[in-house]
């Protein structure tokens, strides 16, 4: 954006690559980077729900000083990140799908991508806690089922040299029995995706086997953070 080398539609005039440099929903002017993220009607009605001092009339500033100055902004910063991707991703979505997202259903999601990120950063700050001495045990591993479930206990793993992931994990009834096991390398992916990917997949065998009362058993404390209720649904 700042450098103004989006593919807007007047930049794909420039290139030849459509006929038209108009903005695609409303036609009321040419669809560069200012109109885009700034100007145009769609957009200010997603600023005015998520940062409204970014939909400001008044505002004189160059898309490049605007753009960088609500980026750096402590308070604002995430919230506009996420506002200026999504913007870009609708444009998208509407230019070469046909998809059409109402503002202010947009604008949801990016309040709750917001949540997420704040809980990411939580989990970070954590970890870094726990780095410098300011951790503390916590004693985990499999307990049985009530009578008539089954566990899913799954782990994830990252090497640290390669960045590669892989999951494993185990189905068994409430005597611990073996009842199935299965284990998966992931390549490069955060040892958070990991997790999850490990409790999907034991949570998949265990639906194809036939088995609906199922305890699901994690170590990550964050995995577990975001499958549970009170995360964002689109996470």
């Amino acid at each position: 954006m700042s450098h103004g080398a989006l593919l807007t539609n007047a930049e794909r005039q420039r290139r030849h690559l459509t006929p038209s440099s108009r903005c695609a929903r409303f036609k009321e002017a040419d669809e560069t980077p200012e109109h885009t993220f700034r100007t145009c009607k769609y957009a200010q009605q997603v600023w005015r729900q998520t940062v409204p001092d970014a939909a400001s009339p008044s505002d004189r500033r160059s898309l490049k000083d605007w753009f960088f100055y609500f980026l750096k902004h402590p308070a604002k910063q995430v919230r506009f990140g996420f506002t200026c991707w999504f913007l870009w991703r609708s444009r998208n979505d509407y230019v070469f799908s046909d998809i059409e997202e109402p503002s202010s259903k947009l604008s949801q999601r990016i309040l709750a991508w917001e949540i997420i990120a704040q809980k990411s950063k939580a989990a970070e700050q954590a970890i870094s806690l726990g780095r410098s001495g300011l951790s503390r045990d916590v004693a985990v591993g499999w307990r049985p089922a009530p009578t008539g479930w089954i566990t899913v206990n799954s782990d994830g793993s990252l090497l640290r040299l390669s960045e590669s992931t892989a999951v494993g994990g185990a189905l068994r009834d409430g005597q611990g029995r073996l009842l199935g096991a299965f284990s998966m390398n992931l390549g490069r992916c955060t040892i958070t995706r990991a997790e999850i990917w490990g409790a999907l997949r034991g949570l998949q065998m265990a639906w194809d086997s036939g088995r609906r009362r199922v305890e699901l058993q994690l170590d990550s404390t964050t995995a577990i953070t975001l499958l549970s209720p009170g995360s964002p649904t689109n996470h």
